[in-house]
């Protein structure tokens, strides 16, 4: 008798043969995560600060005011403020895995893995703030209406000044968030007393629906990580109390102000990567001289402030400046400064500086001579003996030949000597320009050193 052959498929109770399921009717493939997603959340991914984001679509008011769906789950009811948008957490991604994994098995990993890539799209919120705003009407002027709330010292033509410098400030900032190659390398700088609105006024520039990409410090470290990083990482700095920071600091300002890209790893990332600068910056100053750069000051706007309106009482109409703003910069509108305007925004600085005595000394006992004015050869070993004893400080050769540069003066070389042609000035000389300072002096915040005129014929049409 054969042995009989035995059968192990497995039968249900009713003899037919149960369905071995397939692993993808197990679990969640990549395309039912994206499903889930895509009928799930509103997803994008925030270039700037390099986190996913999601908004949750709105549900019924019954919904919204808890009541239970016939399931037994409010979905995501925490997070079912209308219009806003949270950053995608682990908290999230827990409670999508739990409701995915009612249909099928998922690891969390996996939904990450799908929020983290090219499936959820790229959004960059200053670009899409300017892209929605209403067109310029082209008549009104928001840009000097913000240009008349705050009040500067040294009458009309310093008013008309700061209203200028500001609209190409304002360019700047626009350019700088629309174009990788662009950084906006002025810094705009309010000084004056306490209590005055100074910084309150900076801050307030910023859309409130970009408030996040503001910044404000009162110190300027070391250019580590973290401060690389903010470069690509806010719209708007404000370094309130620039006349606080320390020489080595002030020059790792002017490298932040107009580096173009910067290359750091963010936290948590694998690798570090190239980020663009789009950062402006403006500040404060409580004290009237801060700038101390024997290079130049043409990166400084400062205007010394009489006083401002209040943002409180005031509110700035955002849209409209931002929108003329934009408009400016698409229709071509030079917001860089040209050599004339530099010109007159270096004049325009000059009661911003740090006094700097070697300057000062030099002025005394010497100028720069005219084309094919007579003039004599000076060693710059005889300059620093001629002044430098005068000094509470050292003097460097180095110091000095910043402080000639500085003055207009040009190095030469003459019979192996290093030294400059210059007017010495006589005894009588010396008196007499004493004499002739005091019969010209006025209080530096009596009138501005730029007339009116020359403003209107050195920068753009301004109306």
């Amino acid at each position: 008798m054969e042995e009989e052959t035995k059968d192990h498929t497995p039968h249900s109770a009713q003899g037919e043969t149960q369905h071995k399921k397939n692993w993808r009717e197990v679990r969640a493939t990549e395309e039912d995560i994206q499903k889930f997603l895509m009928g799930t959340l509103y997803l994008r991914h925030n270039v700037i600060t390099g986190k996913d984001e999601f908004k949750v679509p709105e549900i019924s008011a019954g919904a919204a005011m808890g009541i239970k769906y016939p399931t037994g789950d409010t979905p995501l009811i925490e997070w079912r403020k209308p219009g806003c948008w949270y950053e995608v957490s682990d908290r999230l991604v827990n409670s999508l895995c739990g409701m995915l994994s009612k249909q099928k098995d998922v690891n969390p990993k996996k939904i990450w893995q799908v929020i983290d890539s090219d499936f959820v799209p790229l959004y960059n919120p200053l670009k899409a703030y300017l892209a929605r705003l209403p067109p310029w009407d082209e008549t009104t002027n928001p840009i000097l209406s913000l240009a008349m709330d705050v009040n500067v010292k040294g009458g009309p033509d310093e008013q008309l000044l700061f209203y200028a410098c500001l609209r190409k400030w304002l360019v700047g900032v626009v350019a700088g968030w629309l174009e990788e190659k662009v950084v906006n390398e002025e810094v705009l700088v309010l000084v004056g007393e306490q209590g005055n609105y100074k910084t309150r006024w900076l801050e307030s520039l910023i859309p409130p629906e970009l408030s996040a990409y503001f910044h404000s410090t009162s110190t300027f470290g070391k250019m580590d990580k973290d401060e690389v990083l903010k470069l690509s990482s806010f719209g708007l700095i404000c370094l309130d109390e620039i006349d606080a920071l320390k020489t080595e600091a002030m020059s790792r300002l002017k490298w932040a102000v107009t580096t173009k890209a910067t290359d750091a790893r963010k936290p948590y990332a694998h690798n570090s990567e190239r980020r663009v600068h789009i950062a402006s910056y403006c500040g404060t100053s409580n004290n009237l001289q801060f700038i101390d750069d024997d290079t130049g000051t043409r990166r400084w706007l400062p205007f010394e402030v009489e006083s401002i309106r209040s943002p409180y009482e005031y509110p700035i109409h955002h849209d409209e400046i931002f929108a003329q703003a934009y408009a400016l910069y698409q229709s071509g509108f030079r917001y860089w400064f040209e050599k004339k305007e530099t010109d007159v925004v270096q004049l325009h600085n000059k009661r911003f500086e740090v006094s700097k005595p070697e300057r000062e000394l030099v002025s005394k006992f010497y100028r720069v001579p005219a084309k094919n004015e007579p003039c004599v050869f000076v060693s710059a070993s005889e300059i620093m003996q001629t002044i430098g004893g005068l000094l509470i400080n050292r003097l460097t050769p180095n110091k000095l030949g910043r402080a000639m540069k500085a003055m207009g003066f040009v190095s030469v070389r003459s019979r192996g000597q290093r030294g400059y042609n210059v007017v010495a000035y006589s005894g009588a000389d010396i008196d007499l320009n004493r004499t002739l300072m005091a019969q010209e002096a006025k209080p530096e915040d009596e009138v501005s050193v730029i007339s009116g005129e020359t403003i209107f014929d050195t920068f753009d049409a301004l109306f």
